[in-house]
């Protein structure tokens, strides 16, 4: 029998990539997007029989991934990728901060209720998540297990881009938590 992940954010540029390589591989894969009309993009986007999808409209509904993990206990890899990119929005708290952070709880809390099935968690991030806007670019940073972002959510409102950074470091941290 096939292993059957689950993508959450299957629209996103990471979430593609890892889910044409699971399919390549033989995976069978769930992946939750927004509305049927961007599942049916993503479904003809990788046109295999072992795809399928669910609808997940918003990341910061309460129980937003309940549904999905009861509906799928075959699923035994999450894949946790959802989470909002955009640097054009105005309000970064709505639109960025709390999205990321509340889709990650929500993730995690329905895995914990639902999924015992579930032997394999993997969030992704971003080094935005390992260092300070400030230290983006400097070569001389080292980065390692123990690095993380000093943004505070407070200091992430300013605009979209510390924003990112800081939505990385708090998802981080509820992570951390969840282990």
């Amino acid at each position: 029998m096939s292993v059957s992940v689950l993508v959450s954010g299957a629209t996103g540029f990471i979430a593609q990539h890892i889910i044409k390589l699971l399919l390549s591989k033989g995976y069978n894969v769930v992946g939750t997007v927004r509305s049927a009309e961007k599942g049916e993009h993503v479904t003809k986007l990788f046109n295999s029989l072992n795809f399928t999808y669910e609808v997940v409209p918003s990341l910061t509904t309460p129980g937003a991934f309940d549904d999905v993990v009861k509906n799928h206990p075959e699923v035994t890899v999450f894949l946790h990728t959802a989470s909002p990119v955009s640097f054009k929005v105005l309000d970064v708290e709505n639109d960025m901060l709390i999205p990321a952070v509340e889709g990650t709880k929500n993730a995690l809390n329905a895995i914990q209720k639902y999924g015992q099935q579930i032997k394999h968690v993997v969030v992704t991030s971003s080094v935005m998540a390992l260092v300070s806007v400030e230290a983006i670019n400097d070569p001389s940073i080292r980065i390692t297990e123990d690095s993380k972002s000093p943004v505070t959510w407070e200091e992430a409102k300013a605009n979209s881009v510390i924003a990112y950074f800081g939505a990385k470091e708090i998802c981080r941290k509820r992570r951390v938590g969840f282990l």
